[in-house]
C-alpha cells in the first residue's frame, strides 16, 4: 500500500482498456488464480451513472477485463440493501446482471449472504456483522463515485465502505459515522481505490443532487488519501470534512501525508462542486449531535436503573439474610460486601467510558 493518488482526465477518445491497465500498474496491484476479488461499487440508488449517482457498470467491465488478463481468479461484485432499494434489484436495473453473464463474475447481495460476527476493538464496534464472502475476499477493490453528501460533505471511498455492513436500515449508525468509518477502514483495507468522477453529483447528494461532469478517474490504495484528493477536487478543505478530520486526527501517519496532498492541485482538476446551504448542513449535523446526546443519556439512565434495582437486591440480602433468584442464584448476607463492591465498580466503569 502507498499514499500516492493518481488523477486521470478522460474524454470521448480515451482508451479505457489502456487506462485501467495503467491504473493497475501505477498502484502496483497484481492478481493470481487463487485470488478472490471483491469489487464494491456505489449502487446506493436506482439512478444511472449518467445522473451522477452510481458507479458506471461500463467502467467496472473495463476493470474486470484487465483483471482477467492477469489471472483466472474469482471475481465478486458486492453491495448491500438500503432503504431506497435492495441490491438485487439494483443489479438488474443498472446493468450488472448482464455484466455477470458476459464476464462470468458473481453478483452478491451482501445483506442476503451468510452473515458472520467478528470481534472488533474499534472506536464504535465491539463486534461487527459482515457477509462471509466479504471476509473470504483476498483483494478488495473500492470502486466509488465522486459525490457530495448533505450531512457529511463528501461521499467517496470511505463512505462506500459503509455498504459492506449488511442490512437494509442503518440509520441508527448515522450519528456515529466518523467512528464507524474509522473502524471499517481498519477492518477492510482496500487494495485498490478507484473513483468514477466522469459524471459526479453536487448539491443535495448522495441521491437527490445534480449531475456534474468532471471527466476524471481517481485512483490510489489508501481510502483516506484518495478522499483527501477528491475533497480538494470538489472544493472542500480536507479538514472541513468531518470523516477526514477524524481520520487524520486518529492516524499519525496521515499528518505527513497531508503535507504532500495539500500541495496545490492542478487547477484543471478542480471543479468546485456546489453544496447545500449552510443552514441545511448545520441543522442536519446538529440533529445527529442531539441523537448522540440522547442515546448517551438513555444508556446512562439505563445503567442507573439497573444499578438501582441491584441495590434493592443488596438491601434485601443485608436485612433479610438471603435472596434467591434465577438470575443471581442464592445470595447470603456474608456475600453482601463482595456483591456491593462489584456492584459499585460496574456502573462507575460503564458511566465513565460509555
Amino acid at each position: 500500500m502507498h499514499n500516492f493518488v493518481f488523477v486521470h482526465e478522460v474524454d470521448e477518445e480515451t482508451n479505457f482498456s489502456n487506462l485501467f491497465s495503467e491504473i493497475l500498474e501505477q498502484n502496483n496491484i497484481t492478481f493470481t488464480d487463487n485470488d478472490i476479488v471483491l469489487i464494491k461499487p456505489n449502487l446506493s440508488d436506482l439512478a444511472s451513472a449518467n445522473e451522477g449517482s452510481t458507479t458506471d457498470v461500463k467502467l467496472v467491465k473495463y476493470l474486470i477485463q484487465e483483471i482477467q488478463k492477469q489471472a483466472k481468479c474469482r471475481i465478486i461484485i458486492g453491495e448491500s440493501d438500503h432503504p431506497i432499494s435492495d441490491a438485487t434489484r439494483e443489479f438488474e436495473i443498472l446493468g450488472y446482471r448482464e455484466l455477470e453473464k458476459e464476464m462470468g463474475v458473481e453478483l452478491v447481495n451482501l445483506s442476503k449472504d451468510k452473515i458472520v460476527e467478528i470481534s472488533v476493538d474499534g472506536h464504535y464496534f465491539d463486534t461487527l456483522r459482515v457477509s462471509e464472502k466479504t471476509l473470504k475476499a483476498t483483494k478488495l477493490i473500492n470502486f466509488a463515485k465522486l459525490k457530495t453528501h448533505a450531512s457529511m460533505k463528501i461521499t467517496v471511498c470511505l463512505k462506500n465502505l459503509f455498504g459492506l455492513i449488511p442490512g437494509k436500515f442503518r440509520g441508527h449508525y448515522h450519528p456515529y459515522m466518523n467512528e464507524i468509518m474509522y473502524d471499517l477502514s481498519q477492518v477492510f483495507k482496500s487494495n485498490l481505490c478507484i473513483v468514477d468522477g466522469i459524471i459526479g453529483m453536487e448539491y443535495f447528494g448522495p441521491s437527490d443532487g445534480t449531475m456534474i461532469r468532471s471527466n476524471l478517474i481517481i485512483s490510489g490504495t489508501n481510502d483516506t488519501c484518495v478522499d483527501i484528493v477528491c475533497s480538494k477536487i470538489m472544493g472542500f478543505r480536507p479538514k472541513s470534512v468531518p470523516i477526514l478530520k477524524y481520520m487524520i486526527k486518529h492516524n499519525k501517519s496521515l499528518k505527513d501525508v497531508m503535507v504532500n496532498l495539500q500541495e496545490k492541485l492542478d487547477k484543471k482538476y478542480k471543479k468546485r462542486f456546489k453544496f447545500v446551504p449552510w443552514y441545511t448542513y448545520f441543522f442536519k449535523n446538529f440533529g445527529f449531535k442531539l441523537r448522540r446526546l440522547g442515546n448517551g443519556i438513555s444508556t446512562k439512565l439505563g445503567i442507573l436503573g439497573k444499578f438501582s434495582s441491584e441495590v434493592g437486591t443488596g438491601l434485601i440480602v443485608l436485612f433479610k439474610g438471603s435472596f434467591h433468584s434465577l438470575k443471581t442464584g442464592k445470595l447470603r448476607r456474608k456475600d453482601a460486601l463482595r456483591y456491593g463492591i462489584g456492584l459499585l465498580k460496574r456502573p462507575i466503569k460503564k458511566l465513565r467510558f460509555s
